[in-house]
């Protein structure tokens, strides 16, 4: 008994709850969405590892289950994106936005090997024996560096090889991918491929039949060098690059990301197409794509002789006759919009289609059959329908809460749908242009791609008409009594007549330079909430409309730094406004040096200052800034953040309110919650909620799946909310999990099962 206390928390006098809002008034990282944009994918003998946007990642399960990975952190420039994964000679090299670091030990503990200039980023690696070369470019800039050196443990600055010191490089050439063949190291560009026999000292450009070429992709295989170029062609080299061939002329043709070679055959993970092996030395492909939800492969490595493959925006999957996801704990979604439907909440993510939470974001289930497109942009509910807006693939409609999805274009010409809306019982959709050009129309009256436009469904989606056009990109859509408000890059316009007529709604939306000029910002997100509009801007903080959107209202103070200060700004960087009766939540997705700015802050609507409520929302990356949030949401008693790459989080809206939220007294949903604290030494606490009496189960597990200890076993609990002590004083560091299974007496056929995962480090 000495491991384990338990209790049964009941509604308790006011002043505990405001006590226990201030001193646990974190957000949580929940159980998903799990998957993401994976740049790489590496093994080292059993040990799993992906590169993401937002970390690095370890699995030493074969890939049922990931943990992020903390590298040692240089403050000025904190870690984020990790570009490349490479396992030789016993040792795992990844390279970063800030520098190459190394691990002997699996992960274990890692030491940086290269250190870049300040705002330089380590974009590829290869490493051959105790050879490595490494390419490098400042942010924002288009010329590479590149450096080849005998490894060691402490290599320090990369040699600055690039530009026009750099043989025939031009200033705008940049390295995409590395090889090595015996001492030979390939280096493929935008601009053809050059080989260096002498280790980087002296370089020279390869045949003439690649000269030129935007080369995407590399790998040995034997004596042969092989390159994938952006047209489609895969070339082979047998004599040290100096000739190179076609080997799939006239037969299949791909848009390569990355080239691998194990034994005879050739993997290909390709931009669009999946993934492809040749079994003859590329002269012909084989499509492998059974299973695999994300045609979009970035990376392949193998795993106990079996493919393995990252892909952009839907995580890792492994193959076995058949492509199956392997993400469970991989945090690197980014989501772009919630909505709620029947008490659930949906998510949409940029690469991972949409997921459903039913138990107030405890655990997440891909819903995604019939959606075509997993790059779902924005989703929203219209009575009991949902509709989720696809970047390539248009719009699609669920009447079955997301269990099946299908398209609904009619009238659609451009299939990059940004954002959704609803007005009445009508559906708005605005697209974005994919190249970033100016609109214009062709004398057929054809708007092309490039053009932003608005459409209008009356018919739930059946049918659309276009009733806005030439906007250049629609940033948002809303609806206030008969008024739509379309908010572009050139301004904000409002109609009430169904988009037959548009009048310019900027009437007090603006701000002052400094310098005598006052600028209307671009508005990048509006929210309908409570009959009020609130405009959240590029560079002005949140604005609000009383009147339907004629005139607004300036910004409250705390959201005070202007655009032109801002570090990272990101293509989809979409301040989220959200409200509950009494208070108004934004995200700013702004990042300043100091991390100012980037966050969630909360603010009364009658308008005092905003105040941020973003504590803990760096959870398992401490050092790191903090996750951009770019969607919010309010569901359930918690305010939910939908991040860049970090997955959701929620809080509970006692802590960031001060109003303890009615539905949280009661139980509405079976859940586990995360333990408190995690990681924790030696004791923690795990809650579980029960919406029935039930007969329950709590039990954790080592990472081999034997019992380590039996919390709750099989015991009889009233509806209501628990809590279970777990002491690990004689335990060994190292993973845990523990599973509850709560079967409810009066439904013998229904029973809830969750799955938590808990660190012990001593």
């Amino acid at each position: 008994m000495k491991n384990r206390y338990r209790s049964l928390i009941l509604i308790l006098p006011l002043f505990l709850f405001a006590f226990v809002s201030k001193s646990r008034a974190q957000w949580e990282q929940t159980n998903g969405p799990y998957g993401g944009v994976i740049n790489s994918v590496a093994c080292s003998g059993s040990v799993l590892f992906a590169g993401t946007n937002a970390g690095l990642y370890r699995s030493t399960d074969g890939g049922l289950n990931w943990s992020p990975v903390k590298l040692p952190n240089n403050p000025a420039f904190p870690l984020l994106k990790i570009f490349r994964v490479r396992c030789a000679g016993g040792a795992v090299f990844v390279s970063t936005e800030n520098g190459v670091f190394i691990s002997r030990d699996d992960g274990g503990s890692w030491k940086e090997t290269v250190v870049p200039a300040p705002g330089e980023l380590v974009s590829n690696l290869e490493v051959n024996g105790n050879v490595i070369a490494y390419a490098s470019s400042l942010s924002g800039a288009h010329a590479s560096y590149l450096s080849v050196d005998t490894l060691n443990d402490s290599l320090g600055q990369a040699s600055r090889f690039g530009g026009i010191a750099f043989g025939n490089w031009s200033a705008d050439t940049v390295v995409q991918s590395l090889a090595f063949l015996n001492t030979r190291v390939f280096v493929g560009t935008n601009f053809g491929i050059f080989v260096s026999a002498d280790t980087g000292k002296t370089w020279a450009s390869c045949g003439s039949a690649v000269a030129g070429a935007d080369v995407k992709a590399m790998t040995a295989m034997g004596s042969a060098i092989f390159a994938a170029i952006r047209s489609g062609e895969v070339f082979e080299s047998t004599d040290g690059g100096t000739t190179w061939l076609v080997r799939n002329q006239g037969g299949t043709s791909f848009s390569s990301a990355v080239l691998v070679a194990r034994s005879d055959t050739l993997y290909a993970g390709t931009s669009g197409q999946g993934v492809f092996f040749s079994t003859d030395s590329g002269r012909t492909w084989i499509a492998e794509n059974s299973g695999l939800v994300n045609p979009l492969v970035s990376s392949i490595a193998f795993l106990g002789g079996e493919p393995v493959a990252g892909t952009s925006g839907s995580g890792v999957f492994s193959f076995n006759g058949t492509w199956s996801p392997m993400s469970y704990g991989l945090s690197a979604t980014s989501i772009n919009c919630f909505t709620t439907l029947a008490g659930n909440l949906y998510a949409a993510t940029g690469g991972s289609g949409v997921f459903v939470s039913t138990d107030g974001g405890t655990d997440w289930k891909a819903v995604n059959s019939g959606l075509d497109n997993l790059d779902v942009q924005s989703i929203i509910a219209n009575g009991g329908v949902l509709f989720a807006g696809t970047y390539g693939g248009g719009v699609f409609r669920s009447t079955d809460g997301g269990a099946s999805w299908t398209a609904v274009n009619s009238g659609i010409k451009d299939m990059e749908i940004h954002v959704l809306a609803t007005y009445g019982t009508d559906i708005l959709a605005g697209t974005t242009p994919r190249d970033g050009l100016p609109a214009f129309i062709t004398s057929q009256d054809y708007y092309m791609a490039d053009s932003g436009q608005v459409y209008l469904s009356t018919d739930n989606g059946g049918n659309w008409a276009v009733i806005d056009t030439g906007l250049f990109t629609v940033n948002a859509l809303a609806s206030s009594g008969n008024a739509i408000l379309v908010a572009g890059i050139f301004g904000t316009e409002r109609s009430t007549d169904n988009g037959g007529t548009w009048a310019s709604s900027d009437s007090g939306l603006s701000y002052s330079t400094g310098r005598g000029l006052s600028i209307t910002p671009t508005v990048l997100t509006i929210q309908s909430e409570g009959g009020d509009l609130y405009a959240g801007t590029e560079s002005a903080g949140v604005y609000r409309s009383t009147d339907g959107g004629i005139s607004w209202s300036g910004n409250l103070s705390g959201l005070t730094k202007s655009w032109p200060n801002v570090i990272v700004p990101s293509t989809f960087a979409i301040p989220a406004v959200d409200a509950d009766s009494t208070e108004v939540f934004c995200s700013s997705l702004n990042s300043y040096p100091d991390g100012s700015e980037l966050g969630v802050y909360a603010a009364l609507r009658e308008g005092n200052a905003w105040s941020q409520v973003d504590s803990g929302l760096d959870g398992n990356f401490t050092g790191l800034l903090e996750p951009a949030v770019r969607a919010l949401a309010v569901s359930d008693g918690y305010l939910f953040g939908g991040t860049n790459g970090f997955g959701v989080w929620r809080v509970p809206l006692s802590n960031v309110t001060g109003v303890e939220s009615p539905e949280a007294k009661v139980p509405a949903h079976f859940s586990l919650s995360q333990n408190y604290p995690n990681p924790f030494n030696p004791t923690t606490v795990i809650s579980y909620q029960l919406s029935a009496e039930s007969r329950v189960s709590l039990k954790v597990y080592d990472v081999l799946g034997r019992l380590v200890r039996a919390l709750v076993q099989n015991e009889v609990e009233k509806m209501g909310s628990y809590e279970v002590q777990f002491n690990g004083s004689d335990l060994p560091s190292g993973v845990y999990f523990y599973r509850i299974v709560a079967s409810p007496l009066k439904w013998t056929a229904i029973y809830y099962e969750a799955t938590r995962k808990l660190m012990l480090i001593k």
